[in-house]
């Protein structure tokens, strides 16, 4: 007898063909220094900005897998796995949501890059 419990615990695998990315990281970035005095009392202030960044941030629900199938608006635990299909640089940029994850492609090009992508729902 099967109880179903199997199709309830099983993690649920996407694949995406030929996904273009558009989104670089970042084209400069600067580091600043200043210095601020209020009547005698002297602050030194650091800062890091990065300049034309123009990240991809993909919601997982605007997705279509290679079967056609539209993706969930949520996923538990998403892994997502790139792979580039010109030998353009493409990466993750920080840590995946339930709901969607940012990527992008190496400035050294301007223009869009293909990819596969493999989403896995690594669950709890």
């Amino acid at each position: 007898m099967n109880s179903g419990l199997e199709a309830v615990k099983a993690k649920r695998v996407w694949f995406i063909h030929n996904y273009s990315i558009w989104g670089v990281s970042q084209d400069a970035e600067i580091d600043f220094l200043a210095v601020e005095s209020v009547d005698t009392v002297s602050t030194i202030l650091f800062g890091n900005q990065e300049i034309g960044s123009s990240l991809q941030e993909v919601a997982f629900e605007n997705l279509t897998d290679h079967r056609g199938n539209n993706l969930p608006q949520q996923i538990d635990s998403p892994k997502v796995i790139p792979r580039s299909l010109s030998g353009q640089n493409i990466f993750i940029v920080g840590q995946e949501s339930d709901t969607h994850f940012k990527i992008a492609r190496n400035s050294d090009t301007t223009e869009s890059v293909l990819c596969d992508l493999m989403i896995i729902e690594m669950g709890a």
